[in-house]
């Protein structure tokens, strides 16, 4: 530890460091923050599982014993609250995010990751992968694709292959398709392939989200508070979904939560016979997650890949309570 007239600077080693950052928020305020996975470091340099690496950002859905297994490497979306800023997942997470919501009064925002820590991933991972894949959100949601392609477009102007694919989905959509990538790295399969097999899998993946409440939108700025207020008179509970640019729409509405779940399951039902694998993702909506996983488990006669809790940086917008279903 360093420290100065004004500002500490302080290095950690620990397991949980979102567990750090929260007890760190009491003593001041954080004004930059830098969290390196060593243990993923250390695999991926001595016991690498492929000559590609897979990359992605924290609203992909992957749990994170998953992700070690496979080395999925992922770049933490900022949330900013209440003038603080912290690391998707990393520095906050859904233990330290979902509590607070409602109780303070400041609304969290999120952005896009910091472009030099992006370069310097990317650079790092040049020194140990023959080539890497980045998959990141749809590129209609967030700018990180461009900022993943803008330090994409110099490596390879001096030659090296990378490849950033936009997924066109979000959640639980994208850590699927983001696992299929990764399994294929992981059995051999050379950049190309990976990236050609992956659009394929883009394009048979679908999610459906049942929000809770408008609520979250409103002050997310993502509804105007007018039709948040409509909605809220008449109880509407929507279900979005992403076209196939990867643009949020909506699916469809309902008047209560069980009859969103009831609308979600008739087309899963109508799609059983073509889905190969199906993932549920809840914020602060284990409960529900859990009657959703399954109802789905019986429908289809298989059990979901993971259930997990959606990113805070999702969460931001879906609010406490959404639940999502998603499939190839």
């Amino acid at each position: 530890m360093s420290e100065g007239r004004d500002k500490t600077k302080v290095h950690i080693h620990a397991d949980d460091p979102a567990r750090v950052f929260f007890a760190l928020r009491g003593y001041g305020r954080i004004l930059e923050q830098k969290v390196d996975d060593m243990r993923l470091q250390y695999a991926a340099v001595h016991l690498p599982v492929s000559r590609t690496a897979i990359v992605t950002d924290s609203i992909a859905d992957i749990p994170r014993s998953v992700a070690e297994r496979l080395q999925i490497h992922v770049i933490p979306m900022k949330i900013s609250w209440g003038g603080d800023e912290y690391l998707d997942r990393l520095t906050i997470d859904a233990d330290a995010f979902y509590p607070f919501l409602d109780e303070r009064e400041e609304y969290p925002s999120s952005s896009i990751p910091d472009p030099r820590r992006v370069e310097q991933l990317f650079s790092w991972l040049a020194a140990h992968y023959e080539s890497i894949v980045a998959i990141p959100v749809s590129k209609r949601l967030s700018g990180c694709w461009q900022v993943m392609e803008n330090s994409a477009k110099k490596m390879r102007d001096e030659g090296y292959p990378i490849a950033v694919v936009d997924s066109r989905l979000n959640s639980a959509a994208q850590g699927l398709a983001v696992i299929a990538a990764a399994e294929d790295a992981a059995a051999g399969l050379g950049a190309r392939e990976i990236v050609a097999r992956l659009n394929r899998t883009i394009a048979r993946a679908r999610i459906f989200v049942s929000v809770a409440t408008f609520k979250y939108m409103v002050r997310g700025g993502r509804v105007s508070a007018l039709k948040g207020f409509i909605a809220a008179v008449a109880n509407l509970k929507p279900i979005v979904s992403l076209d196939r640019e990867g643009k949020g729409v909506a699916f469809a509405a309902s008047f209560s939560q069980r009859g969103a779940k009831n609308k979600i399951l008739r087309q899963v039902k109508a799609d059983r016979g073509r889905i190969a694998r199906y993932a549920v993702a809840h914020a602060g909506a284990s409960g529900e997650a859990k009657e959703y996983a399954q109802a789905l488990a019986s429908l289809l006669g298989k059990e979901p890949e993971y259930v997990m809790e959606i990113s805070p940086a999702v969460g931001i917008h879906a609010g406490i309570g959404a639940v999502a279903v998603a499939y190839v």
